[in-house]
């Protein structure tokens, strides 16, 4: 189906009013229906895994982690949040938002993402990219959300890069790119709130070819990590204290400093910034190079597990 542009906005403002009804009431009765569970941990899982299901269609990505005897998920949704609809440049938006479910000690809580998503954007992924259809011919408008699937990883990262450069602010100068399966996202570090604004969506075809090489170079980074204590933050720091978080940070730098010249001059328009972004990029890859050996050898899962561990000796 060709979505011409006065489609794209009916489907946009039908996303958005969704997203106010029928999903935040969808989240909110799972919310609830976790919350009252006070079983064995077996049951408890199962439970927590079904609420999951649940919420697929909606969600874009979840992470299990902790251990076997105190396991913990976290699931990244959109929501209309009605206190505060529009972001800092008075677009309406939706926001990132985080359901955590943890068995020991037994809670539920709810956290805003490191993102929000403004409707200028929802309307250029409804036509710019694929958008499926039922049985029928009828649009799908959730699976657009599959375009979604980098965006909790990087944009933490984001956020958290910047608050790791306490020398030096970039969010003037920083134009983020953020991978998408069919294209990317460009989008600003907000300056009020630890979060990327996701400002609009390019595809394939109006891609330049340094942004090409930029969005699969973060794909391939970021592909084996996606389900990882980076795409469930702020949650997981929040309540759990994950060091996780703060390793693949540094992780991930340690993969991007390489291509650290065409990864400035995608980033920054103004030369005079791409200097300072560089050299803080390197300082941050070299702070991995201690624990590099052990990232490198063992499965995301027992690194993460043993990563306290190798913090103590350090």
């Amino acid at each position: 189906m060709i979505i011409n542009e006065t489609l794209a906005r009916g489907l946009k403002d039908r996303f958005f009013k969704d997203f106010s009804t029928e999903i935040s009431d969808a989240f909110h009765k799972e919310l609830q229906s976790m919350t009252l569970r006070t079983i064995k941990r077996g049951k408890w899982v199962k439970a927590a895994r079904a609420c999951l299901d649940r919420l697929d269609r909606f969600s874009i990505a979840s992470y299990e982690g902790g251990s076997k005897v105190k396991p913990y998920f976290v699931t990244n949704v959109l929501e209309v949040e009605r206190d505060r609809e529009y972001n800092t440049w008075n677009e309406r938006c939706l926001y990132s938002f985080q359901l955590l479910l943890v068995f020991d000690p037994a809670h539920v809580d709810c956290h805003f993402g490191r993102f929000n998503i403004g409707e200028h954007a929802i309307f250029r992924l409804f036509m710019r990219s694929p958008v499926q259809e039922d049985e029928r011919g009828s649009v799908l408008p959730y699976s657009i959300i599959k375009q979604l699937r980098y965006v909790p990883f990087w944009s933490a990262f984001w956020v958290l890069f910047q608050a790791m450069s306490t020398d030096i602010d970039f969010r003037d100068e920083l134009s983020i790119i953020i991978p998408a399966p069919d294209g990317l996202f460009m989008a600003q570090l907000s300056k009020t709130e630890h979060s990327a604004e996701i400002r609009t969506f390019i595809d394939h075809e109006r891609t330049s070819d340094d942004r090409k090489m930029v969005r699969d170079l973060m794909i391939r980074i970021s592909e084996h990590l996606l389900e990882s204590p980076l795409s469930a933050s702020p949650a997981v720091e929040a309540a759990l204290g994950d060091n996780g978080v703060m390793f693949l940070v540094l992780a991930v730098c340690r993969r991007l400093a390489p291509h650290a010249d065409a990864l400035a001059g995608c980033l920054f328009a103004q030369p005079d910034a791409r200097g300072p972004f560089k050299e803080q990029l390197s300082r941050f890859a070299a702070n991995a190079d201690w624990f590099w050996p052990a990232f490198e050898s063992m499965p995301l899962r027992q690194f993460l597990t043993q990563g306290t561990h190798l913090l103590r000796r350090h």
